[in-house]
């Protein structure tokens, strides 16, 4: 004797349930061309001020040095022509 809703009660045990699928990430949302010009100028404004306080800082260290003469002039423009990186600049 086979009972004949036997099989399908099967089917719906919950150890033959499907997997729960994996949910799909959200892309974050495209930036608009003006939030990308914005963000640009800004990185741009930020590089300019990193290397103009650079400079001022070197700067400062030269004239530091000079002033209490712990470097000669002709110490000074070679050590300038090299970071300049003009080979033909430095004859020894």
């Amino acid at each position: 004797y086979i009972e004949v809703g036997g099989a399908g009660a099967l089917d719906d045990s919950p150890a033959v349930a499907e997997p729960p699928k994996r949910k799909r990430q959200k892309r974050s949302p495209k930036k608009t061309k003006e939030e990308k010009k914005r963000e640009a100028e800004e990185k741009r404004r930020a590089n300019k001020l990193a290397l103009v306080h650079a400079i001022r800082k070197d700067t400062e260290m030269w004239q530091r040095m000079l002033l209490f003469e712990t470097i000669d002039l002709t110490d000074l423009s070679t050590r300038l022509k090299e970071q300049v990186g003009d080979p033909g600049a430095i004859k020894q």
